[in-house]
């Protein structure tokens, strides 16, 4: 996963997530709830990133278990307090038009020093893929997490601190 506005990047684990991001690859997080740590914020680059649908227009039953819960593992550890299905983008995988890939877009309420998450937080929560058992690699990515080398990269790159780097080790 990579978390990249303001210049983190978590990692370069086997998990990969597509989005919209000025790196490409990886998972935009914006910093505007730290302003007063990183001044102003003007604007974040990002890339255009081709989807057929947002999770409105899908039903969740054309998505596989890894793919949700690759979601759900991404949100969990962010502790996203916004993902509506709004911002999960959605596209074909070419390999198999039946099924999707998920794009998370929007991640301006991650990785903050409040940790207000709700149920309702998640559009994600209730689908039933969610009731099936993790597959071995999204267990092997989990098991593998190096949550202070994470942490160490987003204390440099993010200057995150206190409650923020708290909440992201416990969710982690």
């Amino acid at each position: 996963l990579k978390l990249s506005e303001g210049g983190a990047a978590i990692g370069s684990h086997s998990l990969t997530l597509s989005s919209p991001t000025a790196e490409g690859g990886g998972v935009h997080v914006s910093p505007a709830h730290h302003s007063a740590i990183l001044g102003k914020k003007v604007g974040s680059f990002q890339d255009f990133v081709h989807a057929d649908y947002t999770m409105d227009d899908l039903s969740p039953s054309k998505l596989s278990v890894d793919e949700v819960h690759k979601i759900a593992i991404l949100d969990i550890r962010i502790l996203n307090a916004d993902r509506n299905s709004a911002n999960l983008l959605c596209r074909r995988k070419p390999e198999d038009p039946d099924n999707f890939e998920l794009i998370p877009i929007d991640h301006g309420y991650c990785l903050r020093a409040v940790c207000d998450v709700c149920w309702f937080d998640w559009c994600w929560l209730d689908w039933p893929q969610l009731k099936k058992p993790l597959s071995r690699r999204s267990r092997d990515y989990i098991l593998g997490l190096d949550i202070e080398a994470d942490v160490r990269m987003l204390r440099e790159r993010l200057h995150l601190k206190g409650e923020a780097i708290d909440y992201f080790r416990a969710s982690s």
